[in-house]
């Protein structure tokens, strides 16, 4: 989930800043992988207390 949610994001971020010139994947490329990251660790830190939200939301 978070390889798709990385690719799309920063995809479409990059796309709105710089355009869709010739060095477009490479910039694209080290966006992703910076985001990526940066994304992984947060999802594995923040899922334990999303998924415990939304039981309490949900109970």
């Amino acid at each position: 989930m978070g390889f798709l949610m990385v690719g799309i994001v920063t995809f479409v971020t990059t796309a709105s800043n710089f355009g869709f010139g010739s060095n477009f994947l490479a910039t694209w490329g080290k966006t992703y992988v910076i985001g990526y990251l940066a994304a992984v660790p947060a999802i594995y830190m923040l899922a334990p207390i999303a998924r415990r939200l939304t039981a309490q939301l949900l109970n």
